[in-house]
Order: structure tokens, then C-alpha cells, then sequence
């Protein structure tokens, strides 16, 4: 580099160091002594202004909204076992339920009228069968082929029976027999 940009690279450099100094003489240097004690209060250098105010207590009430997702401690999802319209709430708002004890009961006329008919039919069934182990003087013995029939047909019919009941007491909402996980 020539002795020429050497130069002018270091007058640029004092040029910057004396803005920079003045700089700080005006702007930086007496913004610090206001903050001081003792030293300048305004920009003009006298007293700062103070405000007097009289002290008095009062509440703040501060409305805070905000959006978001709660989560209980514990919980408990009662779910029903079947669809249909709610019939009956059995249970008080925050009454303390046992196990197993029923809290709602949905429309269970279709599957009354389903267990009566399960019952005739698997009561039917089980006649004839009785009456085909039964000996009869006047008729010959079944075949063991109708016989094996009307096990199996006793067998669908008490199946039947079964599953009709249970559909019927999926129609009450029952309170959880364990307690709940935290």
C-alpha cells in the first residue's frame, strides 16, 4: 500500500474517533450525569421537576383472558354400551355413587319385547326336546338325526336367549366398579 492511502486511511480512522468523541460529549456523556446524583436534572441543567402525589390504597383488579384446554386430576368416561334415547338420569349431581349402581337407563322397550320372545322360543325348543328323550308308547323313537337337531336347536335358542339379555342390560348406564385411575 502507498504512503498516500496510508495516510488518508488514517485520517479517515481520526476523523471517526473525533465524531465519535464529540458524539459522546453531547449525547452520551451528559445523559449519565442526569441520572447522578447532584448532576444536571433536564437538558437545560437545572432542578428536575417533581410531581407530588397523594398516597391512597386501592384494589387492582386485573381481568385476565386466555384460551386454552383443561384436564382433570382424575376422570371418569361413562360411556354407553348401546345407542338410544335417554330415558332416565338415576344419580344427583355431585352425589358420591357405588360401584355398579345404575346412573342412566336408555328406551329398552324393543329388547323387553325381544327377551320374551327368546324366552317362549327357548322354552319351546327345550319341550321338544324333552318330549323327544322321553319314551312314548305310541310313537317310534326319533331318528338320532332329529334328535341331534333339536339339541343344536335348543342350544341356538338358549344362545339367543342369552345374547337378548344382555342387550337388554346394555340399556342401563352402570357407575365403574374400580376406581379411577389418576
Amino acid at each position: 500500500m502507498s504512503f498516500f492511502r496510508q495516510f488518508l486511511v488514517l485520517l479517515v480512522i481520526a476523523a471517526l474517533g473525533a465524531g465519535g468523541y464529540y458524539a459522546w460529549q453531547r449525547y452520551g456523556h451528559s445523559a449519565g450525569d442526569r441520572h447522578r446524583p447532584g448532576g444536571a436534572g433536564g437538558p437545560g441543567g437545572g432542578a428536575a421537576p417533581v410531581r407530588v402525589v397523594t398516597v391512597a390504597t386501592t384494589t387492582l383488579a386485573d381481568d385476565i383472558e386466555a384460551v386454552g384446554t383443561t384436564r382433570a386430576r382424575q376422570s371418569v368416561e361413562i360411556v354407553p354400551l348401546a345407542s338410544g334415547t335417554l330415558v332416565a338420569l338415576d344419580f344427583e349431581p355431585g352425589v358420591l355413587v357405588t360401584g355398579d349402581a345404575v346412573l342412566a337407563r336408555l328406551d329398552d322397550d324393543i329388547e323387553r319385547a325381544d327377551l320374551k320372545e327368546a324366552e317362549a322360543k327357548a322354552a319351546e325348543a327345550a319341550k321338544a326336546l324333552e318330549r323327544s328323550r322321553a319314551p312314548a308308547p305310541t310313537t317310534p323313537s326319533p331318528t338320532p338325526l332329529l334328535g341331534d337337531q333339536l339339541v343344536a336347536a335348543a342350544a341356538v335358542a338358549e344362545a339367543e336367549l342369552d345374547r337378548t339379555r344382555r342387550r337388554l342390560a346394555d340399556r342401563a348406564v352402570l357407575a365403574p366398579s374400580t376406581a379411577p385411575s389418576a
